[in-house]
């Protein structure tokens, strides 16, 4: 038929011990339930993908606009989404596709070693899905919810918290695929700041080494820890 649609982002993981996965994208879902029927092999499902790609991110390219000159945009009914958290397992396989386990090391003069740590466990969606951010402060039993312009973010910052609640709650209901990696460092960082490791050099090297460890916005990481001059 001439033309080739494909998914850029990969479908996320199933969520473990069976339970439901984390839904699609909705008019991603959409798009991917007519590829799936092979729909799309039809005039007139390739026609409902145009439309489906007329109404997300900036519409159509030109060439599609050429291509198919006359078909009316219909507003798609947006899928039902469960407000409640079905289960634990859920989460697991959530956060193992969209979560963040992030460990910030940065300069700080309030700091006797000249640095500061920070664990940040982050999900991140569109503001469309903020009532499922705030099921998740209150499923976990904390974090917090912030916005910037069309996106939500579902924050845990307070070491205490992802202590003694985020990690546990992992522990039980397991990351899986890539992030597992992120995920391990993100607690040996975790244990060696509750032990105030970080406080001295050589724990500050051994949490910067893993790959868990991001840069502030705009700030690089040290390529090696050294305590202030005169320290």
């Amino acid at each position: 038929m001439g033309w080739l649609f494909t998914f850029q982002k990969s479908l996320p993981p199933a969520a473990p011990g069976g339970g439901p996965p984390p839904p699609l994208p909705r008019r991603g879902g959409v798009a991917y339930e007519l590829i799936l029927n092979k729909q799309h092999l039809t005039i007139e499902g390739l026609k409902k993908l145009v439309e489906i790609k007329a109404l997300i991110n900036k519409g159509l390219p030109d060439q599609l606009k050429e291509a198919f000159p006359k078909f009316e945009l219909v507003n798609i009914q947006r899928c039902k989404v469960n407000k409640e958290i079905p289960d634990p397992n859920w989460i697991a396989g959530f956060v193992s596709g969209e979560g963040s386990f992030m460990v910030r090391m940065f300069k700080s003069a309030s700091h006797t070693i000249g640095y500061q740590v920070q664990l940040r466990f982050q999900i991140t969606q569109q503001s469309r899905d903020k009532f499922l951010m705030e099921r998740f402060v209150s499923y976990l039993g904390c974090g917090y919810i912030s916005e910037r312009g069309d996106i939500v973010d579902f924050q845990v910052t307070n070491l205490m918290d992802i202590v003694d609640k985020i990690i546990p709650f992992f522990e039980k209901y397991p990351i899986i695929g890539v992030k597992l990696d992120n995920y391990n460092d993100f607690c040996k960082a975790a244990q060696l700041i509750k032990d105030k490791e970080h406080l001295t050099v050589e724990g500050l090297e051994k949490i910067r080494l893993p790959t868990a460890v991001h840069p502030p916005t705009g700030g690089r990481l040290p390529t090696a820890v050294h305590p202030p001059t005169g320290g």
